[in-house]
């Protein structure tokens, strides 16, 4: 079992992190050589794809994910990868074959999540943002250690398909699993007042501003809520202690082009 998890964790890692150290086209030279001298080593033809992949070569590496499953069809995490590739070739029906079959067989809960979340991906290129958010819970729900990005790709996955108060559902969900991330309240808040549910974006708002973090940002959000809801002295209070807070800062943060394009925001919406 632990060789299995170890597996994965090598073959299965995301898109992003190279296998090799050093000069990524220099390790796929050595790799052709290498391969050159035996070619059915099927190791090497998958670490010689995600390179490759990873470079923008997909079709390169989809010919190395190929031969690899034809070589060794029992080695499953090969199917993942042949789907990253279809998938940036835009063989979308192909993709999602190569990750149902690669779930179908899979045995390992982390590999488990990297699939639905592949799938969802698929699924979303595909242009079915509903059928998306659903992979991507289905990674949320098996997920040992819930990632907050996978939360983000479910809720905007529904928001697309126009189901925005399953949307919200999950950030909350997630939010409760995770603690008050800032980066699911903040999208949370958002969907909020575009579905105008004042109420619940001036409770979370609230919630936001006891952790004392991105305060100004924050009573600039509030400021926006109490003028929609017609509170009129509540909102100009806010916005006014959203200047004080920009006041406050050191000088060298406060001239920052965030905090003054910040500073004329909330003057807008004063004026």
């Amino acid at each position: 079992m632990r060789k299995q998890a170890l597996l994965f964790t090598v073959l299965l890692g995301y898109a992003n992190v190279s296998l090799a150290h050093g000069n990524v086209h220099e390790r796929i030279h050595q790799l052709d050589h290498e391969i050159a001298h035996h070619p059915k080593d099927v190791t090497r033809l998958i670490k010689r794809g995600q390179l490759l992949l990873d470079e923008g070569h997909a079709d390169d590496a989809l010919d190395d994910f190929v031969k690899a499953r034809k070589l060794a069809p029992k080695r499953i995490e090969v199917l993942y990868h042949l789907a990253r590739a279809q998938l940036l070739l835009n063989q979308q029906n192909a993709a999602l074959e190569s990750a149902g079959k690669f779930l179908r067989q899979v045995t390992n809960d982390a590999a488990r999540v990297r699939g639905h979340v592949l799938t969802g991906d698929i699924l979303s290129a595909s242009g079915k943002p509903f059928d998306a958010g659903e992979a991507y819970l289905r990674a949320i729900s098996v997920s040992q250690e819930l990632e907050p990005d996978h939360v983000l790709y479910a809720a905007n996955a529904f928001h697309t398909a126009g189901n925005t108060d399953k949307a919200i559902a999950v950030l909350n969900d997630g939010i409760a699993r995770l603690g008050p991330l800032h980066a699911l309240n903040e999208r949370a808040l958002t969907l909020e007042m575009e579905q105008k549910q004042y109420d619940s974006a001036l409770r979370r708002v609230d919630q936001m501003l006891a952790t004392r973090q991105r305060v100004p940002f924050l009573l600039y959000e509030k400021g926006k809520i109490l003028k929609a809801q017609a509170r009129t002295d509540e909102s100009r209070q806010t916005f006014t202690a959203a200047l004080k807070e920009i006041d406050g800062l050191p000088e060298s943060r406060r001239h920052t082009h965030v905090f003054e394009n910040l500073r004329s925001s909330v003057l807008a919406e004063m004026n």
